[in-house]
């Protein structure tokens, strides 16, 4: 059924409504003539009154009825039509309730007038003569049957119709009510069951019964006696009848089914697509709201909806930390690269030194030789300032290369605390999840057999869940090795500039030893006794340095190992965060 929305509601009722009563019509009359055993020779005259009678009734009384009944939402629906988001929640709510209930008052007013209409064309056919008052009988008690069919082959077009108009409704937002949750919009599976099947079923057991019963009495039996010539047989007919009956039921026990299976199938190709395609991508499945199968449909949709934005928020968490993971990555390397640079200036500083120490011992050995070699010390010595400057200059390097270490690795830690601010976020959603997939399970374990496969949906969002927490758990261990390993490297930077400091006063004393010792070579020679003291002084302190240095350069050395180990750490997060982005 392929509805159009130029035309109004009252309209599209109407026009979908004249062809199942056309074909009612024409099927009702034979019946009438069948179940009355009229003589059929009168057929012919008496389905010219009775097309005449549902032309009248068609299109004079059906109309003011249908109007009557659907003016009211057909106005509201040209109102939301042309202007659908001045309707609110509870506006569009309230006009699809009232739109379910046209259906039972379209077939109520159907089975009415289909009624009346037969019982004045068979009052017509009996004072025309065309039946005899035991078809009259008759007539009246098969146009209950008819009259029903009628109405229920109606009932199920306004269905139709109502529930493509229902859907545009419900897509763009409604919210059910305590009503709804008791009673319903619509007809309920146990009405639709009632009225589908239960009440076709006595109508034709009750008039079977009467026809048989009636035919087997002698004092009816008698009255109900025609021309053999033109009339059934008594047997034939009821058969014939009993034949009509069971494919008119079976009709409609195949319409109600139709309406049980299209949810069931709509629900298992949803619950299909989220497992093969995944929630995110599933589309939603059209709503009516016209039985609790539908209603089941809409909480499907809900689900589907809040798996969404649970992608979209976890997807949008792990960008966020990709993106800081990615920056503290970064930041490790340079910091890893500088590390590397000082080791090797450090090692460049130590051979320095140690070339000045066997200077020194050089130095003290020949101190005796100082008075004849006294202008080639003061050459050696000036050398030496000359290393002792290059030597400063390095130190300085190196304090400034550990501050800026020192700088990063607080940066680093800064970084950490706002990634345990993201992972708590993460951890937060993942138990809202759990939440939700617990009480998903016990709607389903509620809903009994028809919610199994729900079951089965709401365990997979648990695991989904379980997993994010595992994965949230291991992100909680590695930030806490890097916080520790990040603790550990500031305390190693800030010994090793307290080292840097005592090495550039050191440094700066042996300068001025230097400036004295030039001094003292161009005084006089006679200052050798002085010079081999300072000079041991010299080598002393020349010692001390060197150790110093040493110690600089493990500590450098295990800095950078430290921050191999970071980066490793940070690529282990990352891959987690990537991970937990695609899952």
């Amino acid at each position: 059924m392929k509805i159009t929305f130029d035309k109004s509601f009252e309209k599209q009722m109407m026009k979908f409504g004249l062809l199942p009563n056309i074909i009612s019509g024409i099927i009702v009359m034979p019946y009438i003539f069948c179940f009355a055993g009229v003589k059929f020779s009168q057929f012919p005259v008496s389905f010219f009154y009775g097309m005449l009678i549902m032309f009248v009734i068609q299109t004079i009384i059906a109309p003011q009825t249908n109007r009557l009944i659907t003016n009211s939402v057909s106005k509201r629906f040209e109102d939301w039509k042309y202007d659908n988001n001045y309707f609110s929640v509870a506006d569009r709510t309230n006009l699809l309730k009232d739109l379910l209930k046209i259906p039972f008052y379209i077939s109520l007013q159907v089975f009415l007038l289909f009624f009346v209409g037969c019982i004045l064309w068979i009052f017509i056919l009996y004072f025309q003569g065309k039946f005899e008052f035991k078809n009259l009988i008759y007539g009246c008690v098969a146009t209950i049957f008819t009259s029903t069919i009628s109405g229920l082959f109606t009932l199920d077009m306004a269905e139709k119709v109502c529930s493509n108009y229902a859907k545009p409704l419900v897509a763009q937002g409604i919210k059910p009510n305590d009503e709804y949750e008791k009673f319903g919009y619509g007809l309920s599976i146990k009405k639709l069951f009632v009225f589908y099947i239960l009440v076709p079923l006595i109508i034709s057991f009750g008039l079977l019964f009467f026809l048989v019963w009636s035919s087997f009495t002698s004092e009816i039996n008698s009255f109900l006696q025609t021309d053999s010539q033109n009339s059934l047989n008594t047997s034939l007919r009821i058969l014939l009848i009993f034949a009509i009956h069971l494919i008119l039921i079976s009709v409609l026990s195949i319409l109600f089914f139709n309406k049980i299976s299209l949810h069931a199938k709509e629900m298992r190709i949803a619950i299909k697509n989220i497992n093969t395609q995944g929630a995110d991508s599933v589309s939603l499945l059209p709503c009516d709201f016209t039985n609790e199968l539908s209603y089941n449909v809409y909480w499907v949709n809900s689900t589907i909806s809040l798996f969404k934005n649970i992608f979209e928020n976890t997807n949008s968490i792990a960008q966020k930390v990709s993106s800081s993971n990615e920056d503290l990555l970064l930041s490790v390397r340079n910091v890893e690269t500088i590390s590397i640079e000082q080791s090797n200036s450090v090692k460049n500083i130590v051979t320095t030194m140690e070339e000045s120490d066997k200077l020194s011992q050089s130095i003290s050995k020949r101190i005796n030789e100082v008075a004849l070699v006294a202008n080639k010390t003061a050459l050696d010595v000036q050398e030496g300032v000359e290393i002792l400057a290059t030597n400063l200059a390095k130190m300085d390097e190196i304090t400034n290369a550990n501050v800026d270490t020192i700088s990063g690795i607080k940066l680093l830690s800064e970084k950490i605390e706002n990634i345990w601010e993201i992972v708590t976020i993460i951890n937060g959603i993942a138990d809202q999840t759990k939440v939700i997939a617990l009480n998903a399970e016990l709607e389903a374990v509620s809903a009994g057999e028809a919610g199994k496969n729900f079951h089965i949906v709401a365990n997979e969002i648990r695991r989904l869940a379980d997993g994010i927490t595992e994965s949230i758990k291991e992100i909680r261990e590695k930030i806490t090795e890097i916080q520790h390993s990040s603790d550990n490297l500031i305390i190693a930077s800030e010994g090793g500039t307290e080292k840097i400091l005592e090495g550039c006063d050191l440094s700066t004393k042996l300068k001025k030893n230097f400036a004295d010792i030039k001094s003292s070579a161009e005084v006089t020679a006679e200052s050798s006794a002085d010079i081999s003291l300072i000079i041991g002084q010299q080598a002393t302190a020349f010692e001390q340095i060197l150790v110093t240095l040493r110690q600089i350069s493990i500590s450098i050395e295990n800095n950078s190992e430290l921050n191999q180990t970071i980066t490793k750490t940070c690529e282990e997060l990352h891959n987690i965060v990537n991970r937990l982005k695609f899952a």
